[in-house]
């Protein structure tokens, strides 16, 4: 079953998290991850947010996602991000 990856980030130093991005793509394709959404327009409907971004990414499955999140080609990308954002990564089986 299809796994999604929930991203949602504030983002301190825009600049800096275009090279992030850069370096995680790859990371997302190698584990066959597929952007459903990265970092368009939101709009909050509901509560409260200081999320300026939000990044949804479809894996085969929950494992998969793991075994990308703990690869070490992601968490060099990580190393990028941490320091210039605040971020909760969520994953949910899909359908």
């Amino acid at each position: 079953m299809a796994a999604i990856l929930i991203a949602r980030v504030r983002v301190d130093d825009p600049e800096g998290y275009n090279a992030y991005a850069l370096k995680s793509k790859p990371a997302i394709e190698a584990f066959g991850g597929k952007f459903l959404a990265r970092g368009g327009e939101t709009a909050i409907l509901e509560g409260e947010d200081n999320v300026t971004r939000v990044v949804l990414v479809e894996f085969p499955d929950m494992d998969t996602a793991r075994k990308w999140y703990a690869s070490e080609q992601y968490q060099e990308a990580k190393a990028l991000r941490a320091p210039i954002s605040e971020a909760t990564f969520t994953i949910v089986e899909g359908t």
